[in-house]
This record gives C-alpha cells, sequence and structure tokens, in this order.
C-alpha cells in the first residue's frame, strides 16, 4: 500500500523520465482506476490556488530546482542513483530510453520509489487523481479527492498520446 504522496512522486518520475502517455493504476473500492497524481506543464509541476486577494493563481514547482517537493527531490536522486552505473560504462545507455516491456518498467520503478524512502511526507500537491478514469470504462472524474488514503498499485498502462 502507498501514501498518495509517494505515489504522487511515482507519477511524477514517470511522467519525467519516460512521459506522460503511461499511467499509474490503483485499486479504489473495488475498482480499478488510473489517471494523473500530478499535474505537469513542461518541466514543472503546478498547482491551483487562490491568493490573498481572491485571484486564481498557479503555484510552479519546478523538477530539478530547489523549490521541487521533497517528495519528488527523494524520488529523483533514488533515479539517478539506479541509472549511474549505466552512465558510468563507457556503452552503457539509459534503460529508460528503451524500456517498452510495462512488467519491467512497473518493477523497476516500484524499486526506485521503495529507495527514496518517501514516508508520509507533507505535499504542497492536492492529494488526488486528476483525470480520474475508471479501467472498465464505465466512468470518468475530474478528480478523486484521496486525503489520507493508502492505496494499491496494481499495473502501469498506456494511453494513446493525446
Amino acid at each position: 500500500m502507498y501514501s498518495v504522496q509517494q505515489l504522487q512522486a511515482l507519477d511524477c518520475l514517470l511522467k519525467k523520465v519516460v512521459g506522460d502517455h503511461f499511467k499509474l493504476v490503483i485499486e479504489l473500492n473495488g475498482q480499478y482506476w488510473y489517471g494523473d497524481f500530478v499535474r505537469l506543464d513542461g518541466n514543472a509541476l503546478y498547482q491551483h490556488f487562490i491568493d490573498g486577494i481572491g485571484a486564481i493563481e498557479k503555484h510552479t514547482f519546478y523538477i530539478d530546482s530547489p523549490n521541487a517537493p521533497n517528495m519528488v527531490k527523494k524520488i529523483w536522486q533514488s533515479y539517478l542513483a539506479a541509472i549511474e552505473p549505466f552512465r558510468r560504462h563507457p556503452f552503457g545507455s539509459n534503460p529508460f530510453e528503451r524500456l517498452r516491456d510495462l512488467s519491467l518498467l512497473f518493477e523497476t520503478l516500484v524499486n526506485i520509489l521503495a529507495k527514496a524512502d518517501i514516508a508520509d511526507e507533507d505535499s504542497p500537491l492536492s492529494p488526488c487523481l486528476f483525470n480520474a478514469r475508471s479501467l472498465n470504462g464505465d466512468g470518468s472524474l475530474p478528480f478523486i479527492y484521496l486525503g489520507n488514503e493508502k492505496l494499491k498499485l496494481v499495473s502501469l498502462i498506456r494511453i494513446a498520446e493525446e
């Protein structure tokens, strides 16, 4: 079982390294759902908020900058440590650039997440699954509020690029 913050970090890594056409699949109340645990605009996570004068603003968190959420910094460091042996080898390359086997990609990402040691850290991001779709196709929601839920991560799918 994973916290929303762990899945936000994992989704961020997945989108940054592999692409946003891959989605994490979770089990929630006996149904399988996929969507976006984070929202990206280029190389930045973003979160909408209402500022002090009532205007709707967008707070951005650049993934590779000092203002990145701690959970993102941790999973990024774990990812860099995972690919370091390949980068040092004279003929090595980043396997994520070629990895097409979804079960191997899933297993590798889960191992990187485990090594990132992300507990129930505070996240500046809403604990939601955005653009939520049920796997059986009978439901879609703009978001599902997850709060402090512990979630079962069951798979990884590739969807058609939008």
